[in-house]
Formats: C-alpha cells, sequence, structure tokens
C-alpha cells in the first residue's frame, strides 16, 4: 500500500464502511471529511486506478451508477 496516494488510501477506508456505495457516496463522504469539494474526475481516476491495481472491484447497479467494494488486495 505504500505506492498509493492519500486519497486512495482514504477512499480504501470510507469504502470498506460501507456496503457496495455508489462513487457519490464516496465522493460525499470524502468531501466531509476533507472538509472541501472534489472534482469527479480526480475522484473517478483514483477510484480506476486502485480497480487497476485491485484494490477495489466495481459492479454496475443500472444503467448509470456503480457500486465499489473492496478488491482482491484488500
Amino acid at each position: 500500500m505504500d505506492e498509493l496516494s492519500a486519497i486512495q488510501r482514504d477512499l480504501l477506508v470510507v469504502l470498506t464502511g460501507f456496503d457496495g456505495p455508489s462513487g457519490q457516496l464516496l465522493k460525499a463522504e470524502l468531501e466531509e471529511y476533507y472538509q472541501t469539494e472534489l472534482n469527479n474526475s480526480h475522484l473517478y481516476s483514483n477510484l480506476e486506478r486502485l480497480i487497476e491495481a485491485g484494490f477495489v472491484e466495481k459492479g454496475e447497479q443500472d444503467g448509470r451508477t456503480n457500486f465499489y467494494f473492496p478488491g482482491e488486495k484488500c
């Protein structure tokens, strides 16, 4: 986990506190923690990096909404 950025580690912490949260729920939780608004592209690019590294997996809830859960490396 040394290779992860602070936001990536924070995403993993928030992710494990929920059962299949959406990206928007993760964003809202991090914005509350950071006390600032997060850019969607910053959030989702970090989620994608975590998916590629095996820390996070993604599922589809409906045509627009994805949900996320811990991957095999967590």
